[in-house]
């Protein structure tokens, strides 16, 4: 399980002088398998790759596709969350652009925890942490102040417990408001 709060403490790192395009130009006009939606206009961009794409003559809709979520890209704190069968490649086709790279077995499997949520860098401060493992019956005292929030409809992630995906969701939400 890794530490949010110590990926984030470790992220950034300076961009090499010598990359003069953005990133959408590398991975999609020259390497040409990627998509990067929404470079700089978001919190976080997904990255999608599919080996053998060809732009040219391939329908979009098969590179665009859940499944080929490698990773997920935080402009801010130039960080990247990235599948561990990806990683090297990934690593490789964006060298230059001063990423920080974690990766991670699944993007939607909960490997992720959050054990000091309040000195976390916008957007990440956004979250709201609720503990629910009280709801799972593993004796546990039941939090009725947690419950209530819960109830009352609030979006939460859990801080023992999330997954990449479920975070990048809670963010992209919260930006949306």
């Amino acid at each position: 399980m890794q530490n949010l709060s110590d990926i984030l403490r470790a992220a950034y790192t300076d961009p090499d002088d010598s990359v003069t395009h953005s990133l959408t130009l590398r991975l999609e006009w020259q390497i040409g398998t990627y998509w990067v939606p929404r470079e700089g206009f978001t919190v976080c961009s997904e990255i999608y790759y599919r080996e053998g794409y060809d732009a040219e003559s391939d329908d979009p809709e098969q590179l665009i596709a859940p499944e080929n979520i490698i990773a997920y890209l935080f402009w801010a704190q130039n960080l990247v969350l990235v599948k561990a069968d990806c990683f090297a490649q990934f690593c490789r086709d964006t060298a230059g652009f001063g990423f920080t790279f974690y990766p991670f077995p699944s993007l939607d499997r909960a490997e992720i925890c959050c054990d000091l949520p309040a000195p976390l860098p916008f957007p990440f401060s956004e979250v709201t942490w609720i503990d629910d493992d009280f709801m799972d019956g593993d004796g546990s005292d039941f939090d009725f102040d947690a419950y209530y929030k819960i109830d009352a409809g609030t979006q939460y992630l859990n801080p023992k417990h999330f997954s990449v995906k479920a975070l990048v969701r809670f963010l992209d939400r919260k930006q949306a408001l």
